[in-house]
């Protein structure tokens, strides 16, 4: 018979969440990683800064796209944390 106890419960929500942000955020990951530079030759018909938007996804964009998700990934999951009452004290 399973375990159903409100603590159980409590730490598969948490594990669930966890879960889903982490797929989310890789998703993201990936869309910037790969498929960007796959659509590069179509995206380098607009500019952007006077550069073409491929090249610029591709050496600026995704750096700072990479330094919001790691700040995304930290915020949400601390916030994660103080409403599962897991947080670091």
């Amino acid at each position: 018979m399973p375990d159903l106890s409100p603590l159980r419960l409590q730490q598969k929500r948490y594990w669930q969440k966890t879960l889903w942000l982490t797929g989310t955020l890789l998703v993201i990951w990936f869309l910037v990683t790969f498929a960007a530079p796959f659509f590069s030759v179509s995206l380098n018909e607009w500019t952007f800064l006077g550069l073409p938007l491929g090249y610029f996804i591709a050496a600026q964009g995704s750096l700072i796209i990479y330094i919001v998700l790691i700040g995304l990934y930290a915020y949400l999951m601390n916030r994660l944390d103080r409403q599962f009452g897991v947080d670091e004290q």
